[in-house]
């Protein structure tokens, strides 16, 4: 690698951390604000234009986006038929979405949504021409004005939405904020775009290009239906306002493990590809990742399960009460998956990313079989059994990680352990002193502090006393590295 695209990599990386820690920070903030002036049936019509959107995306995009990017030795003409493709299936949907609005908003059982999904149907081809665009600038590794032009069109959208949910426009401000943010986006990426559509078609690589990206698509479709999984059968069994309830409560779980993904993952896969020679720094440096993980990242979801009741009530409003048992159950789901994430990168290091498909696939059927089987008219026990159902993989997941880096499954729970045991007894002298103190007659901000303390100091005493000299030898080992 020479010496400027090192550079041109580096700045890349900074500038698409940048971009994805950005939008969903201030995307989260402004949900914060709108979600005090949303009902929950408001905000569930919301979460189903917005997974409908999603779906679309998925079909729209078959995976050329990365197919684009990874491509070597593409030309300009290459990429005129997927973006015809891409467009014409996007419009199709639009159309679909148009005509159809009064039917989807009878099976929704919600007749208001029509007119949102009205509004909704222009999104799609401006998200697919976009798309297309955005993925040719990655490939020259413009990742800085990609930045800049998502972060101002979100900015610019989202003041534009918090403006209209004050005035009373409902769930119809989300929609608004959405093709607002899209059409604000078009205009600056194409002011300037990487690539230019041209009426000159050449089909010479179309079939090397498919082969690629019917891949990506059948890996984003997994991803869909295992990431929404929840949403559609809360919206078919238990209706919008209960698919609120589960929106806001999901919001912050899914934005931590979002923005933890971006920053750990790709460090992580980077780390460990460049050891494939050397088997037992590999290992080495998978189990330190792990302990870390779990003495760091893992505690953070755990604090936020146990005060659930306090962190709902500040960011959203007394109103959405019943959120919070849903952060209990998916913060602590995420204190296993924000560990799980280094057995991905793990796998894909190795050059076993078939395994991680697997076990996506492995999570998406038994999170089917446990909602769909699963009888209950209760959003808290759904979001349960989903729970289950994600924690069955996690067994696999250590196990084939443990094997791609010839780590022992003694090894890795040894890594595991201390942050483990430190978390679960912080969160249980926590729900102790709810029990044994009036904790829910305080205001909310004092209850916060007084259940965030005692985490805080059970965890930090019981991780000292259980791992003081690994614990301190990382954390030189990270010092010593920044220095140099």
């Amino acid at each position: 690698m020479t010496a400027n695209l090192k550079q041109r990599t580096a700045n890349a990386l900074i500038w698409s951390l940048i971009q994805s820690w950005s939008v969903k920070v201030f995307t989260l903030l402004l949900f914060f604000v709108l979600a005090r002036y949303l009902t929950p049936a408001e905000m569930g019509l919301a979460q189903t234009v917005t997974v409908l959107l999603a779906l679309v995306a998925v079909f729209s995009e078959q995976g050329f986006h990365s197919a684009l990017v990874q491509r070597q030795g593409l030309r300009s003409v290459d990429v005129n038929l997927p973006f015809l493709l891409v467009t014409a299936v996007a419009c199709s949907a639009s159309v679909v979405m148009y005509v159809f609005a009064d039917h989807i908003a009878a099976l929704l059982k919600e007749p208001t949504s029509s007119n949102l999904l009205r509004v909704a149907a222009f999104i799609p081809p401006i998200t697919a021409a976009n798309g297309i665009a955005i993925a040719m600038l990655r490939r020259e590794l413009e990742f800085k004005s990609i930045a800049k032009a998502t972060f101002s069109a979100n900015l610019t959208a989202g003041l534009l939405a918090l403006f209209l949910v004050t005035q009373g426009w409902g769930p119809m401000a989300l929609v608004i904020q959405a093709v607002s943010s899209g059409l604000i986006l078009s205009i600056q990426i194409w002011a300037r775009p990487g690539w230019k559509p041209t009426f000159r078609i050449d089909k010479t690589h179309f079939k090397s290009l498919t082969k690629f990206s019917s891949a990506s698509f059948a890996s984003q479709l997994i991803d869909f239906f295992s990431s929404r999984l929840v949403d559609i059968i809360i919206l078919s069994r238990l209706g919008v306002a209960a698919l609120g309830v589960y929106a806001v409560g999901a919001k912050l779980y899914l934005t931590l493990l979002e923005l933890l993904a971006t920053a750990l993952m790709s460090v992580a896969m980077s780390a460990m590809s460049k050891l494939l020679t050397d088997r037992e720094r590999l290992k080495k440096t998978y189990l330190k990742f792990v302990f870390l993980a779990s003495c760091t990242t893992m505690p953070l979801f755990v604090a936020i399960s146990a005060l659930a009741p306090e962190i709902c009530e500040i960011l959203f409003g007394g109103k959405w009460k019943e959120s919070a048992s849903i952060i209990e159950v998916l913060c602590l789901i995420g204190a296993v998956q924000v560990v799980q994430f280094f057995n991905g990168a793990a796998l894909d290091a190795t050059g076993k990313p078939q395994h991680s498909l697997a076990i996506n696939l492995f999570k998406l059927i038994a999170g089917f079989l446990m909602l769909a089987l699963y009888p209950t008219n209760s959003t808290a026990e759904l979001i349960g059994a989903f729970a289950i159902s994600q924690l069955c993989v996690t067994p696999v997941s250590f196990t084939l990680a443990a094997k791609a880096t010839n780590s022992s499954a003694r090894e890795v729970f040894a890594q595991v352990l201390p942050g483990t045991i430190s978390s679960l007894l912080a969160l249980i002298l926590v729900a102790a002193l709810r029990k044994t103190t009036e904790l829910e007659a305080l205001p909310s901000w004092q209850a916060a502090a007084v259940a965030g303390t005692t985490f805080s100091i059970t965890y930090a005493l019981t991780l000292y006393s259980m791992s003081r000299k690994k614990l301190l030898a990382e954390i030189n080992g990270i010092i010593s590295a920044l220095k140099k």
